[in-house]
């Protein structure tokens, strides 16, 4: 195929290049920010079938999931797209991903990051997986900004962080090294509101996971999940940092009260927002050991809004790939109303 010399805008949510004046990201429906990643140069140019928008009539890449002008949602099928690294261990993780605007819901303000990258023990190289989940909020587009930001700030710091780590010591360090991230991503969003009137308030839940060999370090901060799939059974590792936990955990309600509760979705700590970070940051990074055939389940709650956890379990087991599980659960949320985002990253573990 001819390479062809464009500008194009790289989404910072997929990782997919669109056309420079394309309003929303024709793969994931994310709005484009051209302010914040340009790429110029030579692309495969790949297949285009031109088809209208049914909303606002412009022609579009019929290969994408949303038109590039109006953010509208071009077809039912989501892509299933899913990738595998092996790591030292012979272990290897299986990754699904996916982020959709959800039926509702005009901006996608969730962001995700899925990078692996390595670092040196002496002359052997350390395979390292870094997993992220953001649930921006604040209106307009202070939320999209906010989880953007917060992704783009804890993956710098952490890659730069465990240049230096010492691998003997590895349990103790990352710990550190994930709470100086959430704390630095905290003060960097936090700086953002200060300089712009329009998004005081801004802020976002994250979600992040370390994964080395076949031992995966969670911490998080706001009421984004991780889940941990084995066998029959789902277990949610996270803590929901949100009023209704509050009052579940003081026994003022129940967990089956959920639905019927108006603040529900009120968060009491988030990056950006929480008066004392520290404090608010849960005090040991949670360590799950990985055998085979078993999943790591990272989401935001436009996801948890609509599915059980058991049946988040279930249809995870189902799936041999865990692109096709991620698939399926934005469909069925999706299905349900889609009032939110959702956002969705699923670790299938392979032991060879």
């Amino acid at each position: 195929m001819p390479d062809i010399k464009e500008k194009f805008i790289q989404c910072l949510n997929c990782g997919s290049f669109n056309k420079d004046l394309s309003k929303f990201c024709n793969r994931c429906g994310r709005t484009l920010k051209p302010d914040i990643v340009i790429t110029t140069g030579k692309l495969s140019k790949l297949k285009e079938v031109e088809i209208k928008c049914k909303v606002c009539q412009k022609p579009v890449n019929s290969a994408g999931n949303y038109c590039l002008f109006c953010g509208s949602r071009l077809k039912d099928k989501l892509e299933a797209e899913s990738y595998q690294q092996t790591r030292e261990d012979k272990t290897s993780f299986v990754i699904g991903k996916i982020s959709d605007l959800g039926m509702r819901r005009d901006i996608n303000e969730d962001s995700l990051s899925t990078i692996e990258f390595s670092i040196a023990e002496n002359s052997k190289l350390i395979q390292i997986g870094l997993y992220l989940v953001s649930d921006g909020m604040g209106g307009a587009n202070a939320g999209e900004v906010a989880s953007q930001t917060a992704v783009r700030s804890i993956n710098s710091y952490m890659i730069n962080e465990m240049q230096t780590l010492n691998i003997k010591d590895f349990e103790k360090e990352i710990s550190a090294i994930i709470k100086g991230a959430i704390t630095n991503a905290h003060q960097t969003v936090l700086g953002l509101a200060k300089q712009d009137e329009s998004r005081k308030g801004m802020g976002c839940t994250m979600v992040i996971c370390v994964v080395k060999g076949s031992a995966v370090y969670i911490d998080h901060i706001g009421d984004s999940r991780c889940y941990y799939v084995t066998g029959k059974k789902i277990k949610q590792i996270t803590e929901d940092h949100s009023l209704f936990n509050t009052l579940v955990k003081k026994g003022a309600i129940k967990k089956e009260d959920r639905e019927n509760f108006k603040q529900k979705n009120v968060i009491t700590n988030a990056l950006g927002i929480s008066i004392d970070i520290d404090k608010s940051i849960d005090s040991k990074v949670k360590i799950i050991n990985m055998e085979h055939n078993e999943f790591i389940v990272m989401c935001s709650d436009g996801l948890t809004g609509h599915l059980e956890d058991k049946e988040i379990g279930e249809i995870v087991l189902k799936s041999s790939d865990p692109q096709n599980a991620c698939v399926e659960l934005v469909k069925l949320a999706n299905q349900r109303g889609g009032k939110d985002n959702i956002t969705v990253i699923i670790m299938k573990c392979v032991k060879k």
